[in-house]
């Protein structure tokens, strides 16, 4: 799946960007959940889209990296849960939102 494979690489590339150790991914899953509030900045043409969701009894913030255009509270998202090590420290949680890329969504047919 392409969007697995983007959620890991720019993972990876934050993580190595300020450590030296490559990390292993020991965890990973899809997951869905509703959207409790949405946050969303922009700076000239750059964006950033971000979901409050509920999982396993906590709030947890979903990272939105493609942006596009944003969910409203109540809808449901699918997003990809990950748990990686880095050798020396504590494992770390990420989430990232599985949706369809800003260019890769449909026009709808003209009648």
């Amino acid at each position: 799946m392409r969007v697995t494979t983007l959620a890991s690489l720019l993972l990876a590339a934050l993580l190595l960007s300020s450590c030296n150790f490559l990390p292993k991914t020991t965890a990973s899953s899809t997951e869905k959940g509703k959207v409790l509030k949405v946050y969303q900045a922009s700076e000239g043409t750059a964006t950033f889209l971000a979901y409050v969701v509920e999982r396993k009894g906590q709030e947890i913030v979903v990272s939105s990296p493609l942006g596009g255009t944003p969910r409203a509270i109540g809808d449901e998202i699918e997003y990809f849960a990950q748990t990686m090590e880095i050798s020396g420290h504590p494992p770390i949680l990420s989430f990232m939102y599985i949706g369809p890329r800003p260019s890769a969504t449909p026009t709808p047919a003209k009648p």
